[in-house]
């Protein structure tokens, strides 16, 4: 694989279930951010709403030859636009 510099991050807080991981925050970044800071009320909300659940952070960082962060909508988050992509895991944590 290639080391360049992705397009697009889709940060994901996901909760795992019998059914699949959930989605239980989300937020898409450029592809130069290197940090996230979940903001306040984001925090008060997983606290309180996760609270004793085990929580995972996803990142998906994938290129996509002709995206554009100005213009892009939620189809820049389909596989389908990406040349290629990865997929990285934290370790569990509880909010």
């Amino acid at each position: 694989g290639s080391s360049s510099m992705p397009d697009i991050q889709n940060v994901l807080i996901v909760r795992p279930t019998m059914f699949g991981a959930v989605t239980v925050w989300s937020m898409v970044l450029p592809g130069s951010e290197t940090q996230l800071t979940l903001p306040p009320n984001a925090v008060d909300k997983l606290r309180q709403e996760e609270a004793g659940n085990t929580l995972f952070v996803q990142i998906i960082s994938s290129r996509s030859p002709k995206f554009s962060y100005s213009q892009w909508t939620y189809d820049a988050l389909s596989g389908l636009t990406w040349s290629s992509f990865t997929i990285a895991e934290s370790a569990p944590f509880l909010p």
